[in-house]
């Protein structure tokens, strides 16, 4: 009889093969549902990230016309989902200075601005208001919206 009650104690100590192919059954199972979650939410993150990173490439335009007390700008380059600014030189050529690209599941739709470009004066003040349209590849879009007299950026969903 004691050998039976060692027996039992052997078989309770761990899991067998069956039990451990049904957990990891399981819980590739439980993956399989939650990925696709995932994978629908990553573009709308992405689309609102790059909406603000150009909400902060305008602040930053903005101020550097107001501390070097000349004419930036800010090109929305359609098509190379590039984005790049400059400030106009005394000579008049314009002089690159940042050059950003959006994601590559992001892409730069359609802006309002004459030329694609939106220009601050040395006080600040932008040449007019307008509207950038970022687009997910999912189909998600969102617009960075330009204020007229003061510059301000804000990012919508709605046009």
């Amino acid at each position: 009889m004691p050998g039976n009650l060692r027996t039992k104690e052997m078989n309770t100590q761990g899991l067998t093969i069956v039990e451990l192919v049904l957990i990891i059954a399981i819980i590739a199972s439980l993956a399989m549902i939650i990925a696709p979650m995932f994978d629908a939410a990553a573009p709308k993150v992405s689309v609102e990230s790059e909406g603000r990173k150009i909400i902060a490439m305008v602040r930053t335009v903005q101020q550097q016309a107001i501390d070097q007390g000349r004419e930036h700008l800010v090109r929305f380059i359609q098509g190379t989902d590039t984005i790049e600014t400059a400030y106009i030189d005394e000579n008049g050529p314009e002089i690159e200075i940042q050059e950003i690209v959006l994601d590559r599941s992001v892409d730069l739709v359609s802006s309002t601005f004459p030329r694609d470009i939106l220009s601050f004066n040395l006080l600040g003040g932008p040449s007019e208001g307008g509207t950038v349209k970022l687009r997910s590849t999912s189909g998600e879009e969102i617009y960075v919206r330009i204020a007229p007299e003061t510059g301000k950026a804000t990012l919508e969903k709605d046009e």
